[in-house]
């Protein structure tokens, strides 16, 4: 089994084996740049995860045709428990999360003090991502907590186009809003 093959099916055992004898690094990478945290993230092997950063792995490592974190692959997948760990150890991966939809995530960051207006580099905010993809803004459920009833500034506006939630819903066919 190879260290990729073990990182995803949880094989503890083997990986603490190749570490031993230094066949292989905390951090080492696929031939697509994942690391073995990306793919115990995205597969929520929560044990193969604590070995990994025991032993000094990146968490903020970098890796696959999208260019994302292990976080990032967490949040995508809805992995709950493996972003918390995750979070206590990385950082916060909220624009993710609303992009895909992934609510229990979105709300534990959010309850754990996560700004639900949060701006990355260029000022987009999760509404803007959420409107954009047609999820978690608005819902037709009572009981669905939104990003809106979570107190998103509808009226904030991105840095390249200034553009606000309705603006990303509407280029992108968002209808809902």
């Amino acid at each position: 089994m190879d260290p990729r093959e073990a990182a995803q099916y949880g094989n503890v055992e083997r990986l603490q084996q190749l570490l031993d004898i230094g066949a292989i690094t905390p951090d080492w990478t696929d031939s697509d740049d994942c690391s073995l945290l990306h793919w115990a993230a995205i597969n929520n092997r929560l044990h193969v995860a604590e070995l990994l950063l025991r032993r000094h792995a990146n968490v903020n490592a970098v890796g696959g045709v999208l260019a994302s974190t292990p976080l990032h692959w967490a949040a995508r997948q809805g992995h709950v428990q493996m972003v918390a760990f995750l979070v206590t150890n990385g950082f916060t991966p909220l624009h993710v999360a609303a992009q895909f939809g992934a609510t229990p995530v979105v709300g534990y960051l959010i309850a754990r003090g996560q700004s639900v207006d949060a701006p990355d580099e260029s000022r987009i905010t999760p509404a803007m991502w959420a409107a954009a993809k047609d999820v978690f803004l608005v819902s037709s459920s009572r009981s669905s907590p939104t990003l809106i009833t979570l107190g998103a500034d509808v009226n904030k506006s991105d840095a390249t186009y200034h553009n606000t939630p309705l603006h990303w819903a509407a280029t992108n066919g968002n209808l809902l809003l």
